[in-house]
C-alpha cells in the first residue's frame, strides 16, 4: 500500500491529467504507432514496453523491483497521422480467456484486502444493484463470478443502463472500441488493425525491430470447470457475442489481421 500512494505522488503530474483531461483509457503510443488499450488483452505488457521510455519508471523498476506502468502512462489526448499513415493496432483475445483471466487475476491472486468489484465505484447509488452482489473473493468460485456478471447484466437491460457502469475488465473488448469514438472524434479517419493477442510479442518485436521482448503472460487453464462454468452461465452470449463473433474472425483471417475503420467495423456486426 506505501508504495503505491509513493508512486502516486512520484507521478504525481500524470494523475492530475488523468483526472482533468477524463481519460481512464484509450490510445497509447509505443515509439511511431498507436495501440488501442484494451484491458486484459495485453495491456500490462504494452504499458510496460511504453513505459520503458520513462527515467522515473525504469528508475523505480531498479530501485524496488516493481513496474508501476499504470502510473508512469496515459493516454494521448489527440491522435494525428504519424510517418503518413493513420492507422491503430488493437489487440483482441478469446473472451473466454479474457473473463477467466479477470477472475485469476482480480480475484484468485488479488493482493488487496478489499473485495473485487464488478462494478465502477460511482455506482453504490444505482438502483438496478441494491438487491445483487458486485464484489467477490478468494471465497468465491468462478461460476460465482460469471453468475454474478450474468445477474448485474441482466439488472442493466431491465434498467436500459448498457454496460457503462461495469468495471473497465469486465466491459467487453467490443464496447472499448466503440468507445474510443469519444475521446478521439477523428478515429473513422484510421485503421484499425486488429491482432489475435497471442501475436502480441511478434506484432511489437517487429515494431521494435527488436527480439526478446518479456513475453506475454498468458491464462493458464487451470480450473477444470474454465469452459464448463462459462458454457452453464450463457455469460459469452448474454455479455461478450460481438467478442466471440470478432475472435473468431480473426483466427480465421488468412492475414492473421483485420482492417477495418471504426463505422465498417461496427457495420460488420449488424
Amino acid at each position: 500500500m506505501l508504495k503505491r500512494i509513493l508512486f502516486k505522488l512520484i507521478f504525481l503530474d500524470k494523475f492530475i491529467l488523468r483526472l482533468f483531461r477524463k481519460i481512464d483509457i484509450g490510445i497509447i503510443k509505443i515509439n511511431h504507432t498507436y495501440i488501442a488499450d484494451i484491458p486484459k488483452a495485453g495491456s500490462s505488457t504494452l504499458k510496460n514496453i511504453a513505459a520503458l521510455k520513462s527515467k522515473r519508471y525504469r528508475l523505480l523498476k531498479k530501485c524496488f523491483n516493481s513496474s508501476p506502468m499504470h502510473s508512469s502512462i496515459s493516454p494521448v489526448l489527440k491522435i494525428k497521422e504519424i510517418n503518413n499513415e493513420k492507422k491503430i493496432l488493437c489487440f483482441i483475445k478469446s473472451p473466454e480467456e479474457r473473463l477467466y483471466s479477470v477472475f485469476k487475476e482480480k480475484v484468485l491472486e488479488n493482493k488487496m484486502t478489499l473485495s473485487y468489484s464488478l462494478t465502477k465505484k460511482i455506482t453504490i447509488f444505482v438502483k438496478a444493484l441494491l438487491p445483487l452482489k458486485t464484489s467477490f473473493n478468494k471465497s468465491n468460485t468462478f461460476l460465482d463470478f460469471c453468475t454474478g456478471i450474468v445477474d448485474l447484466k441482466k439488472a442493466f437491460i431491465k434498467e436500459n443502463y448498457g454496460n457503462k457502469f461495469f468495471d473497465k475488465h469486465i466491459i467487453p473488448q467490443y464496447d472499448h472500441i466503440i468507445n474510443l469514438k469519444k475521446n478521439y472524434p477523428n478515429i473513422n479517419e484510421y485503421r484499425l488493425i486488429f491482432y489475435p493477442v497471442n501475436n502480441l510479442n511478434n506484432v511489437i518485436e517487429n515494431l521494435l525491430e527488436k527480439k526478446n521482448l518479456p513475453k506475454f503472460n498468458f491464462t493458464k487453464k487451470s480450473n477444470k470447470n474454465y469452459y464448463e462454468d462459462i458454457k452453464n452461465t450463457k455469460i459469452i452470449k448474454l455479455m461478450y457475442s460481438k467478442d466471440k463473433i470478432l475472435y473468431k474472425k480473426l483466427i480465421s483471417s488468412q492475414k492473421e489481421c483485420l482492417e477495418l475503420n471504426l463505422d465498417s467495423f461496427i457495420k460488420s456486426f449488424d
